[in-house]
């Protein structure tokens, strides 16, 4: 199985999210027979979507812009699951992960179809804030657009007050979900 994780940060090497996602990786390596590219997506030149069309163009050859998407594009398709790890700011999950998902619009929808897609997110509130709830329905929504299929929503809470690295319940379930592979 061919894995690709995207994970969009700031905070590196102190991402709650990054690091939740690599503990995940990490179990998925010890379970062995699956390759995992990761890329993070701060480190890469992505455009912001301007929804011009031309993309969508019967002649189109993809997005005009001259960026790393056509990486990640590449990667998508040659991937059996996808991982996402944002931290959830302001009731959403990061801008630098939003771009990207902007762009999917770019890639041609059949590369996603029938993939799976794992989202885990950190952050300072609880796991009953509704922003967690408005990203888990918004990613539902568009993984039904793009024919993928939503599996995994970790939401991690209280990353400031106890680091995830420090927090053995939140491990302990990122291994629980890497195992599962």
């Amino acid at each position: 199985m061919k894995i690709l994780a995207l994970y969009a940060s700031p905070h590196k090497p102190q991402s709650n999210s990054n690091y939740l996602l690599d503990v995940i990786l990490d179990e998925i390596n010890n379970v062995g027979g699956h390759q995992v590219l990761k890329y993070d997506l701060t480190d890469m030149t992505i455009g912001t979507c301007i929804n011009c069309g031309v993309c969508r163009r019967p002649d189109s050859k993809g997005c005009f812009q001259k960026d790393d998407m056509p990486t990640i594009a590449t990667a998508i398709g040659e991937a059996d699951y996808i991982f996402m790890a944002s931290p959830l700011y302001w009731w959403n999950i990061s801008a630098t992960l939003k771009g990207c998902i902007d762009r999917f619009y770019g890639i041609p929808f059949s590369f996603f179809h029938g993939k799976t897609i794992h989202l885990v997110m950190a952050g300072q509130s609880e796991t009953s804030n509704e922003g967690y709830r408005l990203v888990k329905n918004t990613m539902q929504c568009v993984c039904d657009y793009i024919g993928a299929h939503l599996r995994t929503y970790f939401a991690s809470a209280s990353t400031l007050t106890i680091p995830a690295w420090d927090n053995e319940t939140l491990i302990a379930q990122a291994k629980t979900i890497g195992r599962k592979f």
